[in-house]
């Protein structure tokens, strides 16, 4: 009886260990639009975070990405701003709905060097990329030292 005690138990330990990126969820799927798609579950029970000096991890199910925007709002703004057409080939055109005095836009690659810039005089303002190179570019604009939107704009 001892013996059979015995193995039942080492067999409920072996299972237990070998148990490796799995977890029981309630329910759980995937779900897409027109923003994009996520995978989510219900029911996750553990998790675990580590942290150090070079930086954290959390081990787990699965991790959430998180989207930040970038820049900062100005709560007396009140002027809405388009950039299009985005992706663009040739030309991306800024658009506010009343043009703000004293602003201007920065436009960065992805190495973060300044490719242009260029004070707003105009509703709607055009960028000339066509001779810049295919790849991601962020468009700052910016009115009295302070960031009113970052874009990101896809180059062709």
């Amino acid at each position: 009886m001892i013996k059979l005690q015995l193995i039942t138990f080492s067999l409920f330990v072996a299972s237990c260990s070998l148990c490796a990126q799995s977890g029981t969820e309630a329910s759980g799927g995937n779900a897409t639009g027109s923003g994009g798609s996520v995978s989510y579950s219900v029911g996750q029970v553990d998790y675990i975070n580590s942290s150090a000096a070079s930086g954290s991890e959390n081990q787990g199910i699965q991790q959430p990405y998180e989207i930040f925007t970038m820049g900062v709002e100005d709560q007396q703004q009140n002027t809405a701003i388009s950039v299009y057409p985005n992706p663009t080939t040739h030309m991306v055109y800024i658009q506010f709905t009343e043009l703000p005095n004293d602003c201007f836009y920065q436009l960065y690659n992805s190495l973060g060097q300044q490719v242009a810039t260029s004070i707003i005089v105009e509703n709607p303002t055009g960028i000339y990329m066509e001779t810049f190179t295919a790849g991601t570019y962020h468009l700052n604009l910016i009115k009295n030292q302070t960031t009113l939107q970052t874009f990101t704009i896809i180059k062709k």
